[in-house]
């Protein structure tokens, strides 16, 4: 006859381990609980649930997920009954076990994992997942490792559970009898916090010298399981652009140089958002093309996932410059030939909003003019043949101004009437206003050609029946040619 074990109906055994960590403390807590019903239960060619143990959730601290399972199984096979043991075998590789707990059964021993038909009396059969091998052959007690199932799956579950045994035997006549189980779950706290961080801008594009500002939002979010002790974020600023303001959410505070700095003393807990807008403006000098910024998010509590904790969002910069161009004469009018130089005033002026990159303007010289010279403002550079292109390399600022005087000499084959001429700016930079960019001026080239006269006679005196000739010259005492 079998002798069952001592009984422990509704048992438990806590064993408390508490770990510090430099991120805050940590409980471990191992609890094992015991279903053992009175008598044995007997399975024969059938499959048998055995009394549910439940860990209640006050067993372990709020929050604890399990970090580990142990399943122990106090056991016989015999022929007759588990109460009276008849002479005869007990074929164990009909024997199964199966533990159900929090979202998937795992297979503890599988049909077959024993064999052998020996009266082996009560065994204490104790699944760990980081044991070895059941060795085949007739049951031995000992630890062994699940032959199919993963008892680690049950890692990350509540550590208030409840698990239950099903036991099989799958053939008549020498039953499967299960005295008791045990259940040993450690779980703790986690520490980790998996903090996750976003960040947009606007408005997308921006212009350079614009009115409107540039804002980043920047959004932390803890997605757990452990509060976020001091979060924060840090977000360095572009190049280009000046810091304007930072403004948190309710119990933040930010820096006001970069890198941007906004942080929230104490704790954030899980499923926690704080967030702040960070508002730069973007100087007319600011270059056109795309600008990014990146914002990360840390924490003191360790966060098992670094690689979301950083986000970047790429602003494109526009810019703007409407040039206008003004073009003035002097003198008005002028006389061809008459020594005295044509000279043209070219001002270009940049409305904004953003700089104008490599202005210049071009002015072709009219027809009838020769060139003499070309004197350009600071910094500028002008050619010496038509079109005439004066260029200020590099940035001319909102309302810059850029001028030069082009001088042209008027020849006296200049013929008299209006003469224009027309200067067009231009700039590397976009220019919203195209139709200002061109200036014209019209100049009055007047001629005069003093000419004087002579007249001679020969022969002085002549004979009367004789010829005389007169000798009639014209001459032409400028400064302009004498037309006709």
């Amino acid at each position: 006859m079998l002798v069952r074990a001592r009984s422990r109906v509704g048992s438990v055994s806590p064993v408390f381990a508490v770990l510090l960590c430099w991120a805050g403390i940590a409980q471990a807590v191992t609890v094992t609980r015991t279903a053992d019903p009175p008598g044995f239960v007997s399975v024969d060619n059938a499959t048998v649930s055995l009394p549910s143990i439940i860990f209640p959730a006050g067993d372990f601290p709020a929050g604890a997920l399990i970090t580990d399972v142990n399943v122990s199984i106090l056991w016989t096979k015999t022929d007759g009954s588990c109460e009276a043991q008849a002479a005869g075998s007990a074929f164990h590789n009909e024997t199964s076990f199966v533990i159900q707990g929090p979202g998937s059964n795992q297979t503890l021993a599988g049909t077959g994992t024993w064999n052998g038909s020996v009266d082996i009396g009560l065994v204490t059969t104790i699944f760990d997942q980081a044991a070895a091998s059941i060795p085949s052959g007739t049951p031995v007690s000992g630890t062994f490792r699940p032959t199919t199932g993963n008892l680690s799956s049950y890692n990350g579950q509540p550590g208030g559970s409840t698990w239950t045994l099903r036991a099989g035997d799958s053939a008549p006549g020498d039953p499967l009898c299960v005295d008791s189980y045990s259940v040993t779950v450690t779980a703790e706290v986690p520490l980790d916090a998996d903090l996750v961080m976003a960040l947009t801008d606007a408005p997308d594009p921006v212009t350079a010298g614009g009115a409107t500002n540039l804002v980043y939002t920047a959004t932390l979010t803890n997605n757990g399981p452990a509060d976020a002790q001091n979060a924060r974020f840090s977000l360095p600023l572009p190049i280009g652009v000046n810091f304007a303001s930072a403004t948190p959410s309710a119990g933040g505070a930010c820096t006001n140089v970069s890198p941007i700095t906004c942080t929230w003393a104490g704790a954030t807990a899980s499923a926690g958002v704080r967030s702040a807008t960070i508002t730069v403006s973007v100087p007319a000098a600011t270059p056109a093309g795309p600008i990014t910024a990146t914002a990360t998010a840390t924490s003191d509590t360790a966060d098992p996932a670094a690689a979301n904790n950083t986000a970047s969002t790429t602003t494109t910069i526009e810019t703007s410059a409407d040039l206008s161009m003004a073009l003035t004469d002097a003198p008005d009018p002028v006389t061809a030939g008459a020594g005295v130089n044509r000279v043209y005033t070219a001002t270009l002026t940049n409305g904004g909003v953003s700089d104008a990159q490599n202005a210049r303007f071009a002015l072709p010289i009219p027809a009838g003019t020769v060139f003499v010279s070309a004197t350009p403002s600071a910094g500028g550079a002008c050619t010496n043949v038509s079109p005439i292109t004066c260029t200020w390399a590099g940035a001319t600022a909102p309302a810059g101004v850029r001028s030069a005087t082009i001088s042209v000499s008027i020849p006296a084959a200049t013929p008299a009437g209006p003469i224009s001429a027309t200067a067009t700016a231009t700039s590397d930079t976009t220019d919203p206003e195209a139709a200002n960019n061109k200036a014209s001026t019209t100049t009055t080239i007047e001629s005069s050609a003093d000419l004087t006269m002579g007249l001679t006679d020969s022969p002085d005196p002549v004979v009367a029946g004789t010829q005389l000739t007169y000798t009639a010259t014209v001459s032409n005492g400028g400064p302009s040619d004498a037309q006709n």
